[in-house]
């Protein structure tokens, strides 16, 4: 198995396309991600140990984002290190039942912002319910920080949901690109028709969709008919945070056998959990 990975590697070299693409910035990110895991309070104070230790510099003004009917969650803040407003979504808590119904709920639905295109009807919902504390805190911190960069983030359920507010955070920003968009682990948020779309905006300056060797999630919703789920463009691929570090590969385009399609038996959880060779289950149980 590591040599069929380090195989595919090799060949996507050679087969993929590059873009824009600031790995010590996506792992920042990554934190910020990790770190939505943990407690509002430990968030707010930026005190929530190993996942707040990513990014010592911390975060100031920090608004978390919550909402108690589907338990959907997030925050954003200040970075005066990166002198950027960073919007972090959170991704499925093990035992919330209301995050895993939000994942299984593989139904389309229409979706607002572009012409017949359906989206996952749970990770939509998911965001819409934060979607009003989303534009009223990023309006202030932007009316304090007008200079400021913008950064969006998340994880598995999180980096859904961070897709959706692109287009939003866009259109706050003034219709200006955001300056990034990484997330990690990220499931398929729409049809084909979607993923055309978003493709074809131009909401961020850089950005990427983040996978890891046989992570799962990113084949989820299937691909193949009744689902017919697609990814948007831009995947960087590592074979493997554990066994091989940080190499990675760049395909601009979703949905390639040199990225995370290439996978053939994705199953495996752990891949899920060690984005940049972290402990996420370890501290995602430790910071609660």
């Amino acid at each position: 198995m590591k040599l069929e990975i380090l195989l595919l590697v090799c060949l996507s070299f050679a087969c993929c396309q590059s873009f824009t693409y600031t790995e010590s910035l996506a792992q920042d990110l990554a934190g910020f991600s990790l770190a939505s895991y943990c407690k509002p309070e430990s968030i707010q104070q930026w005190n929530c140990g190993y996942a707040c230790d990513k990014n010592p510099q911390g975060l100031q003004n920090v608004t978390v984002l919550f909402n108690s009917t589907l338990y959907a969650s997030g925050y954003l803040g200040y970075s005066a290190h990166h002198n950027a407003i960073v919007v972090v979504f959170r991704g499925t808590v093990p035992w919330l039942i209301e995050n895993w119904i939000a994942d299984l709920n593989t139904f389309k639905t229409q979706y607002p912002l572009c012409s017949n295109c359906y989206v996952h009807k749970g990770f939509y919902n998911q965001f819409n319910e934060l979607k009003s504390q989303l534009v009223t805190s990023f309006t202030s911190l932007r009316s304090q920080f007008p200079q400021a960069k913008v950064f969006v983030t998340g994880h598995s359920l999180g980096a859904a949901m961070s897709a959706h507010s692109i287009p939003i955070i866009y259109q706050l920003n003034g219709n200006k690109p955001i300056d990034a968009f990484y997330n990690y682990g990220c499931p398929r948020v729409g049809d084909q028709t979607y993923a055309n779309w978003f493709n074809s905006q131009n909401f961020a300056l850089e950005y990427g969709r983040i996978n890891n060797a046989a992570d799962p999630v990113p084949h989820l919703p299937p691909l193949l008919y009744p689902f017919s789920f697609f990814h948007y463009n831009h995947e960087i691929f590592y074979p493997s945070f554990v066994l091989f570090g940080k190499q990675y590969n760049q395909c601009n385009n979703a949905e390639t056998i040199f990225g995370a399609d290439g996978v053939i038996i994705a199953a495996n959880v752990l891949d899920h959990l060690t984005y940049f060779g972290w402990d996420w289950s370890g501290s995602i149980l430790s910071c609660q």
